[in-house]
């Protein structure tokens, strides 16, 4: 949700009222510690190569986090950023504002969140191997590249974990979070993910896959930030159903990670006058510590969607862990590959964080 002045007095008002819906005590005490705040930034020098440099503040953070023990907690997020050639400059918004219980094995959220989708979209941007997220990610998940959305949503999910899998399942409004409800919806989403730690002689590794499908009725969506060209052919303006699928593995050693992912999405609008679209994306990740202090990293991405546009680009990237906890400059350069109507232009990156 945007930060405008009424709306602020509200999400205080909801966040204030968060411990007691969850039945926890309102101030802190021995029953309830009191709540985790932290912050981060992160700013950011992109150079393309057919245009000038320009400096910008990718994100700056702010995170509470309450708990009650294990059974119960609540989180809030917000964000702000600026000069990133963004339509999202300039404001701050609300990213994340949703209260958890837990009732035996299941842990029920109830709020503003990500649906559960997709490993790369569920990967911290503060840990990512390289910069920013594959393109795949970006334009895929459910709720991604939708609005001012920041790929969250508003519904109910359930979480639990029978052995090393975990499952979520949630339903959603479907229009994304800081957008309009517009009639849409549900939109179902759910993911199933295996985790196993495996010792080798060179010591212990761990190994991560997982699966997740959706489903949306949508209406009156603007999809075409999901789909670049799609405008002219009714996707600014979208009734109809969306399916998506995503399927991810990966393993991580002692100093190295090697992962990738596969993401499409098939668009089916109710009107004839539009036609039934298709995407797909992946991503190919390999990263690997040199030292205590310095990461290298290498990725290969694939989106296309089938109607005129695909992008491929390979990054890559040099990390440096600075004296502070999560402090870190980051060096990437892309080489794109795109058809017309999207940017093809290589890239320097540079990007420096500080976590309060």
């Amino acid at each position: 949700m945007r930060w405008r002045p009424a709306r602020s007095r509200a999400i205080a008002t909801v966040a204030m009222a968060l411990p007691g819906l969850l039945c926890l005590p309102s101030s802190g005490g021995a029953d309830q510690p009191a709540p985790e705040v932290t912050s981060y930034f992160q700013a950011r020098l992109t150079a393309p190569a057919d245009d000038d440099a320009y400096l910008s503040l990718r994100r700056l953070k702010i995170i509470i986090d309450g708990k009650s023990g294990t059974d119960a907690g609540y989180y809030f997020q917000a964000i702000y950023k600026d000069r990133n050639r963004s339509n999202t400059d300039g404001t701050p918004y609300v990213q994340e504002l949703r209260a958890w219980r837990r009732l035996g094995r299941t842990r029920i959220t109830v709020g503003q969140t990500k649906p559960p989708f997709g490993w790369e979209r569920f990967t911290n941007d503060y840990a990512l191997a390289l910069i920013d997220r594959s393109p795949a990610t970006d334009h895929l998940v459910p709720d991604g590249n939708l609005g001012d959305s920041f790929a969250r949503d508003r519904g109910v999910q359930c979480d639990w974990e029978v052995g090393k899998l975990g499952c979520a399942v949630g339903v959603f409004d479907g229009a994304g979070a800081n957008n309009g409800a517009h009639g849409v919806g549900p939109l179902i989403a759910a993911r199933t993910t295996y985790d196993r730690k495996v010792s080798a002689r060179e010591g212990p590794r761990a190994v991560h896959a997982e699966a997740a499908l959706s489903w949306r009725d949508a209406r009156h969506l603007d999809f075409t930030g999901q789909l670049p060209g799609a405008k002219s052919l009714g996707y600014g303006h979208f009734d109809g159903h969306d399916w998506r699928c995503d399927l991810a593995a990966g393993i991580r050693g002692p100093r190295w990670e090697v992962r990738g992912e596969y993401l499409r999405a098939a668009y089916r609008p109710f009107s004839a006058a539009s036609p039934a679209l298709t995407a797909d994306g992946y991503y190919l990740q390999g990263s690997c510590h040199l030292s205590q202090k310095v990461e290298a990293a290498l990725k290969y991405d694939g989106f296309d969607t089938h109607h005129g546009y695909q992008a491929d680009q390979v990054t890559i990237g040099l990390n440096l862990s600075l004296a502070r906890f999560r402090e870190r400059l980051q060096l990437n350069y892309l080489f794109r590959d795109a058809t017309a109507g999207y940017s093809a232009s290589d890239a320097l990156v540079c990007q420096y964080q500080r976590y309060f």
